[in-house]
């Protein structure tokens, strides 16, 4: 009877150990297959999540146009201000939502600036893509499953390629390269507060910005701003809506934010229209025609450092 009951034991044993061994694969394989462009992503956020809690005053948030636009070590250097850039790729408005949900689980800023690149687009009823993806480093939350219902819907096959991403993104193998089997370093993130500088230098022939046809907010777009501001207003934190100029397409929100921001007792910064007072050189300042090289990217800290410094009383780091 003994012996029975140790057999069985040792199959059980064998049972989870084999479990385990294929959950390992699949997720490491799945890792290796994950999409491109997320591994710094990832590791952006991993370095956040690292970060000594209530220690951010200033949070930056958005698209790239926030995470390579705002140099927020220079706004530490010039102003004292302790910034942190919480952006990322891509991020339509409901993933800046997930971004700054998850922010507030540990900091306590005093000001939160948001980018506005995709503030009317909410990524609904899709499947997975790299913008996702890279939420998987941020922890379930009610917000983030929330978020994940907004992406997928009641999809099983999406909410499987989230949990086990070898079942979306099993094409990759083709694009698999040494830099897909290990992680990003965290360490950069944390030395640059988040910030995702270039040197690289692309002269802009456009010298003149032509203001396009403007056109009203998005109703789902609108409705995730209302959520975002009611959450800082409850929190005593103010907003400060901002737009960095590009010029690889036209952007027709102005307006809209602007009248937003003062229906809403927040601020918008268009920097698209004031750019030439920024002292963003087309010539100097970009990497390419959609975003900002270091040199723009420290005029805009000192651009959003100045006009907080002068409105908000923050503690000088």
């Amino acid at each position: 009877m003994k012996r029975q009951t140790k057999d069985s034991l040792l199959k059980v044993l064998r049972v989870i150990a084999l479990t385990a061994i294929v959950l390992f694969a699949v997720n490491y394989i799945g890792w290796v297959c994950r999409p491109s462009h997320t591994g710094e992503a990832i590791a952006s956020i991993e370095a956040f999540h690292s970060v000594k809690q209530d220690t951010v005053d200033v949070l930056i948030l958005g698209s790239s146009h926030a995470w390579k636009n705002v140099d927020t070590p220079e706004m530490y250097r010039e102003y004292g201000i302790a910034a942190y850039n919480y952006g990322c790729n891509w991020q339509h408005i409901n993933t800046t939502q997930l971004f700054l949900e998850d922010a507030l689980r540990t900091q306590k800023p005093k000001v939160v600036c948001i980018e506005t690149y995709g503030a009317c687009e909410v990524w609904a009823d899709k499947d997975m893509d790299g913008e996702v993806y890279y939420t998987r480093e941020i922890p379930f939350s009610s917000a983030k499953i929330k978020y994940l219902k907004q992406c997928f819907g009641k999809n099983l096959e999406r909410w499987g390629s989230y949990l086990f991403p070898i079942i979306m993104f099993h094409n990759n193998r083709n694009d698999i390269r040494k830099s897909s089997f290990t992680k990003s370093n965290t360490d950069k993130w944390i030395a640059s507060t988040g910030f995702n500088g270039s040197d690289k230098v692309k002269e802009i022939e456009t010298q003149e910005y032509v203001k396009p046809s403007q056109v009203p907010l998005s109703a789902s777009g609108k409705t995730i701003l209302d959520e975002m501001v009611a959450l800082c207003k409850a929190k005593d934190i103010e907003v400060i809506f901002f737009t960095c100029p590009y010029f690889s397409g036209s952007y027709p929100y102005n307006d809209a934010l602007a009248e937003y921001a003062d229906n809403n007792d927040c601020v918008y910064l268009d920097l698209f229209a004031d750019y030439k007072n920024t002292g963003i050189s087309t010539l100097t300042d970009f990497s390419d025609a959609g975003h900002l090289n270091s040199n723009g990217a420290n005029k805009v800290a000192h651009y959003l450092g100045e006009y907080i410094s002068k409105h908000y009383e923050l503690p000088d780091m």
